[in-house]
């Protein structure tokens, strides 16, 4: 009885499995397709690769029930299907999904429920693809997504649930293609090619991508005019090739960028501005191998290059102060320096006559962010402040103006114990002060608070009452 009810439930199984999947490799007619829906009813999951290509194949509905494919989908050279209607069930390719030279392909409408693709999605050929909108649903594309070829096609906007390519990312030779908005939310991709795209104006769209491990190539977009939208770029781990841009005036857009193997700029006819930070850092800091030619002058050579980036100004990031006891102290900081011999402190008390109070010497060059301070000891109760920033060569250039307000404070006395030298510093420096010693012998008085240290090398070691308006303070003198 149980190798009865053992042999039953054998038999249950495998009719289960069958129900549920099946294997099938080509198809090549309609006929073919149609009769598949017939011959597995209850297929569900196809184990194993599918491609479907036939002169007379006008619908996918023979596929109607298959929910996941374990390998790849072709669709390729199919001059009479029209859509993807058939495929409405389809959720999960564990391979990858190619879509290719189906010349009377308009949409992609009946891949709707199309989640997963867990290799590359490549869509290529399509002489009348005009919309996307039907993989609405996806959302994960594991290894590439290649658009290219595709004559009328004008969005990708398809694709913004994706976050990151592992391969590569290619949208190219698409000549009614005019935005990458649907690319917003990848922030990495293993190489990144955006070529022969007749209308794209800008790389709006790539405004979240941080990284690519391999290389970012921009070729023969002819009315890309910018690169704003690469502007959180940050790494290029093989090569960075811009060319044959004819409308791009400026690499400005690459601000955060910080590496790139390898960098060739050639054939942009009108690009003469390519002397932005990144460039110049990377450059300067002589470990990326450098191909700049045929380019606008100012871009036309790497000397020329060389040459715009040795005038580029030190890129000051903030520029701060406050009111502390012990004077106003002013704060800045620089991203990067290139030929900077220092900057001179001046200071105002109402904004338009200004006197240099100090100097701070700089870095000359740096490719990291540098701190610097200054103190002034004697300030207004309302002080302004600006930065001149001096170049070896004698160029200058000016700091915006910032505004310190003096705190109340109360009177400050330090060293103590004062060893050669002793700070006074109060709200109000218009006070008298007197020093006496033990004995109540004056030892040292003014009518005002001295602006400068006072030296206490000539006194004796022993405990001093320094007053100051009505306060008085204990001080111990200790030179030896």
């Amino acid at each position: 009885m149980k190798k009865l009810y053992l042999l039953i439930s054998i038999c249950f199984f495998s009719q289960y499995a069958n129900a549920q999947s099946c294997d099938v490799s080509d198809f090549t007619s309609q006929q073919q397709l149609d009769n598949f829906k017939i011959q597995n009813p209850g297929c569900k999951t196809i184990l194993g690769s599918v491609t479907i290509t036939g002169a007379d194949i006008t619908n996918l509905n023979g596929l109607s029930n298959i929910t996941r494919v374990i390998g790849d989908v072709t669709i390729v050279n199919n001059p009479t299907l029209p859509n993807m209607n058939g495929l409405g069930a389809l959720t999960d390719i564990n391979g990858r999904l190619t879509i290719n030279n189906n010349s009377l392909l308009s949409n992609v409408d009946g891949l709707g429920a199309l989640t997963n693709i867990y290799d590359g999605i490549d869509i290529d050929g399509n002489q009348s693809l005009t919309d996307l909108s039907g993989l609405q649903s996806l959302s994960y594309v594991g290894s590439y997504l290649r658009v290219v070829y595709n004559p009328v096609l004008t969005s990708v906007e398809v694709f913004n649930k994706i976050t990151s390519v592992t391969y590569f990312l290619s949208v190219g030779a698409n000549p009614k293609l005019e935005s990458l908005s649907g690319l917003r939310n990848i922030t990495t991709a293993s190489s990144i090619s955006i070529a022969l795209n007749d209308k794209l104006p800008n790389l709006d769209g790539l405004n979240s991508l941080t990284n690519t491990t391999g290389y970012l190539y921009i070729g023969y977009n002819p009315l890309l005019t910018n690169l704003q939208g690469l502007s959180r770029l940050k790494s290029i781990g093989d090569y960075l090739n811009i060319t044959n841009n004819n409308a791009l005036t400026s690499l400005t857009g690459l601000d955060s960028l910080e590496r790139a193997g390898q960098v060739q700029i050639q054939n942009n006819t009108n690009l003469s501005e390519c002397a932005i930070r990144p460039i110049c850092l990377i450059l300067k800091a002589n470990s990326t191998p450098f191909n700049v030619t045929s380019n606008a002058p100012g871009c036309n050579s790497l000397g020329e290059l060389a040459t715009e980036c040795a005038t580029l100004p030190v890129e000051l990031v903030s520029f701060s102060g406050e009111s502390k006891i012990e004077g106003n102290v002013l704060k800045w900081v620089t991203a990067s320096e290139i030929n900077n011999k220092g900057f001179e402190i001046e200071k105002s008390s109402n904004s338009k006559l200004f006197q240099k109070i100090g100097f701070v010497e700089g870095n000359t060059d740096s490719w990291q962010a540098l701190n610097y301070s200054f103190t002034d000891p004697a300030p207004h109760s309302l002080t302004y402040y600006r930065l001149k920033q001096i170049d070896w060569d004698g160029t200058s250039t000016y700091s915006k103006i910032i505004v310190v307000q003096s705190k109340e404070q109360v009177v400050a006395v330090y060293p103590n114990p004062s060893r050669g030298h002793l700070t006074i510093r109060a709200q109000n420096q218009n006070q008298p002060y007197s020093i006496k010693n033990g004995q109540g012998v004056t030892v040292m008085a003014s009518s005002v608070l001295p602006e400068k240290e006072i030296s206490t090398e000539s006194l004796q070691d022993g405990i001093y009452f320094l007053t100051v308006g009505s306060e008085v303070f204990k001080i111990l003198v200790a030179n030896d």
